[in-house]
């Protein structure tokens, strides 16, 4: 019988699932660990996003989501522990939850055989992927910009909505929903956000583009890199690309991530243009 609650009392199981969870998914973001951060009430408020998977009464994983657009969640860590076959047993199970038709549930996932075979038992769909390029930083870049080119930090409580509206002109065709302003200052508020490190590109008094790093599952990652439609082509990309890089050198990051669409072959040649390489293959998944 397989199935999903809210409470588990196994607590040396627990540990040893709590444990497996980068083993499982290295994107995976630590339930335990982000748990132990907060303070007491705010851990009561965080149990409630998490459930406990069951398969003939022992409890065999966990998951952890976070609603972030109304009944859209993302599931932030999973687990199913495989020392035991339980992969196979799971593919056999017809019994299936009701608790995901509570609403959409995204999660992603580093590409291999057997979590792929989990998903697909849970009845998850893959919908996209992405890939995963990293690049070491070890000198700093010699920006050779000309001079109609600057940057600027995003000042907070002040560049909200000039981020909001670069973002939506940016991402527009790319079927994001598109930005508020409520959305920046959520963003603003996040464990991932790092300050000083969002970038605005300009050239001569007109903003064209933006980027910025964050701190994500204990790894640096540049975010929501791009330019306006109408200054594309232009080379603005690697320019702001490069700065950033530079901000990582200058927080002492030594090594930096990113992802891009399979599909998006400007994006890749950009990305190994500057020294990144390919790492692995995220996928994307929803129920």
């Amino acid at each position: 019988m397989f199935k999903i609650k809210r409470l588990c009392f196994d607590k040396n199981r627990l540990i040893d699932l709590f444990e497996c969870s980068k083993s499982f998914n290295s994107f995976n973001n630590s339930f335990i660990k982000f748990y132990k951060s907060k303070l007491p009430i705010l851990r009561l408020l965080l149990l409630r996003n998490i459930r406990f998977i069951y398969l003939n009464k022992k409890v065999i994983g966990y998951f952890w989501f976070e609603k972030i657009y109304e009944r859209t969640y993302s599931i932030k860590d999973f687990v199913i522990n495989n020392t035991a076959g339980l992969a196979q047993v799971l593919e056999k199970s017809t019994a299936k939850s009701g608790f995901f038709t509570k609403g959409l549930f995204i999660y992603e996932c580093e590409d291999n055989t057997f979590n792929n075979t989990i998903l697909n038992t849970l009845g998850f769909k893959k919908s996209g992927e992405t890939l995963l390029m990293e690049r070491s930083i070890e000198d700093k870049y010699i920006e050779n910009v000309p001079s109609n080119i600057s940057f600027s930090l995003m000042e907070n409580n002040k560049d909200e909505n000039l981020r909001c509206n670069l973002q939506n002109n940016i991402f527009e065709d790319d079927s994001r929903i598109p930005l508020t302003i409520d959305d920046i200052y959520y963003d603003q508020c996040q464990d991932y956000y790092l300050e000083n490190a969002s970038i605005f590109i300009k050239s001569y008094d007109e903003y064209v583009g933006y980027g910025q790093i964050i701190l994500n599952n204990d790894s640096y990652f540049i975010v929501n890199l791009g330019i306006v439609k109408e200054q594309r082509g232009k080379g603005f990309s690697t320019y702001l690309l490069n700065h950033l890089i530079n901000v990582c050198y200058d927080k002492g990051i030594k090594s930096i991530y990113i992802r891009v669409d399979q599909q998006n072959e400007i994006a890749k040649k950009l990305y190994l243009n500057n020294g990144f390489k390919f790492v692995n293959t995220v996928g994307i998944w929803e129920q």
